[in-house]
């Protein structure tokens, strides 16, 4: 169900609360259930202004339960371990937030970040297109493991020029990062602590194209840290962009500094930056 506005807090609350009674859930339990989706619903509605919660029953050898899936494509949470302390709000709220959530629930996770670079193959409406298309399943796909999301796009983007690629799937938690590149969208990881490894990470790409070939497909993980810098930049960069990296540059000014001085000839670029925060040490 969408989740957009107040009313849906309360529709969502209900239809948790009503699932729950339909499986044989005791009063006091589907309450409980009902305030933790309540606490979800606030949360995409506080923070990302949209979203959606799935609720689907299952079942296994002796035990019934709800899945309680909650997704938006908001501006993320920049420190998820400080989220899931008791008491942390950063709007002011008394509500139980996501402590409180865990608390409610048997089982609680959740997903990372998926970051990505999508570029169109040619030039025109075509390739934009092509692009939107690759964009829209990702978004769609969040928390899946990104071979399949990649696999996924292949198939649906067969009747289109097809696309390159690169992504990134960020487990804070985890404090772990895997990576897959089809194509020419160059990727790189800026250690932001060279003790450990060394300053610059290459992405490993795959020749290919999404939606008309692609290699056998295999991702590389890596363990990242706090204050690490992920970089995409599309082949309209020159690839020795690299050099003039600094780990300590505010991202949004290292993406405009390489547009503006690693244009490779008139071909359209694209630059991502993104400092890594809210890994778990």
């Amino acid at each position: 169900m969408a989740i957009n506005s107040d009313q849906d807090i309360v529709l969502a609350r209900q239809k948790g609360r009503a699932m729950a009674a339909e499986l044989g859930f005791l009063s006091g339990d589907a309450t409980l259930i009902a305030t933790a989706i309540s606490e979800l619903a606030r949360n995409i509605v506080t923070y990302a202004g949209k979203g959606h919660i799935t609720l689907k029953g299952i079942q296994n050898s002796s035990h019934l339960g709800i899945l309680v899936v909650a997704s938006d494509h908001g501006p993320g949470i920049p420190d998820i371990p400080q989220a899931l302390r008791d008491g942390f709000s950063t709007s002011g709220s008394l509500g139980l937030g996501l402590p409180g959530v865990r608390r409610l629930m048997d089982e609680f996770e959740m997903d990372g970040v998926l970051i990505a670079a999508v570029d169109g193959i040619g030039h025109g409406e075509e390739a934009a297109n092509a692009a939107k298309k690759a964009i829209s399943i990702l978004r769609n796909g969040v928390g899946e493991p990104i071979i399949s999301l990649v696999e996924r796009c292949h198939e649906k983007l067969r009747p289109t020029r097809g696309v390159v690629l690169s992504l990134a799937s960020i487990d804070a938690a985890q404090g772990m990062m895997t990576w897959l590149g089809v194509g020419n969208v160059q990727g790189l990881l800026m250690r932001a602590n060279t003790k450990n490894g060394n300053a610059q990470e290459p992405l490993l790409l795959r020749a290919g194209v999404v939606g008309s070939r692609v290699p056998p497909l295999q991702a590389a993980v890596l363990p990242i840290q706090k204050g690490d810098t992920l970089i995409f930049a599309t082949d309209g960069i020159r690839s020795d962009f690299t050099e003039t990296l600094n780990s300590l540059e505010n991202p949004q000014r290292a993406a405009d500094r390489i547009l503006q001085n690693c244009l490779s000839g008139s071909d359209d670029a694209l630059v991502l930056v993104s400092r890594l925060t809210g890994i778990r040490p």
